[in-house]
């Protein structure tokens, strides 16, 4: 997935994409960083370069072992990111809170 975006929000698209093994390439300026480990499950690339994202591909297209490592990288990343993993990590963060509040 390309997503080259100057300005996005989250974009769950990136996320749907990952947990599909695909490699996204994206800019900082997405919620890409929050997401991506760069070269290892997807690319963060600087906005407005085509020659950027022509030279990701390529580096994909001419190594398909790194290729397939990355998605399968990129499916794990989504696959930790699930609601379940989300709810334990809100029901620890609450725990934690509490806690502090009653040792105060």
């Amino acid at each position: 997935l390309v997503l080259p975006s100057l300005h996005e929000g989250f974009g769950l698209v990136m996320t749907e994409a990952m947990g599909q093994g695909q490699v996204v390439i994206t800019t900082a300026h997405t919620a890409g960083p929050d997401l991506i480990s760069d070269d290892v499950d997807g690319f963060l690339i600087p906005i407005r370069s085509s020659e950027a994202i022509e030279e990701r591909l390529l580096h994909l297209l001419r190594e398909p072992e790194r290729l397939e490592a990355m998605q399968a990288a990129a499916q794990r990343r989504a696959q930790a990111m699930s609601w379940e993993n989300y709810r334990q990590g809100l029901v620890e963060l609450a725990r934690e809170v509490v806690g502090r509040e009653a040792d105060s």
